[in-house]
C-alpha cells in the first residue's frame, strides 16, 4: 500500500523549503504534491526509499493532532467514488 501526502504545514526548515521552491509565499509553499516534493528536495532518486528507516529521507512520529480528521471521496476518479479515500485535517486557526 501507499499513502500520497498531498500537503503539509511546515514547522521547521522553512527557509530551506523557500530556497528549494524559489518563493517565500508560505501559504503556497507546500500546498500540493509537486510543491511539497520540490520544497523537501525529493527527487526521482528517492524512488523506493524505505521511509520507515532512519536515513536521509524518513517520516518520524509527529505531534498530537489538534483538529478533526475529515474523510471524503477521492477527487478525479470515476470508479469507487463511494469509498472514503481522501483524508484532510481540519484545524482551528488562532
Amino acid at each position: 500500500g501507499a499513502v500520497l501526502i498531498r500537503a503539509i504545514i511546515p514547522e521547521k526548515g522553512i527557509h530551506v523549503m523557500e530556497k528549494n521552491r524559489g518563493t517565500n509565499d508560505r501559504k503556497k509553499l507546500t500546498d500540493g504534491p509537486a510543491k511539497l516534493t520540490q520544497a523537501l528536495g525529493i527527487t526521482k532518486k528517492h524512488y523506493g526509499v524505505d521511509l520507515t528507516r532512519d536515513s536521509k529521507l524518513f517520516i518520524m512520529e509527529g505531534s498530537k493532532i489538534h483538529g478533526k480528521i475529515i474523510a471524503g471521496p477521492r477527487i478525479g476518479i470515476k470508479n469507487a467514488t463511494d469509498k472514503l479515500w481522501n483524508f484532510k485535517l481540519s484545524i482551528k486557526e488562532n
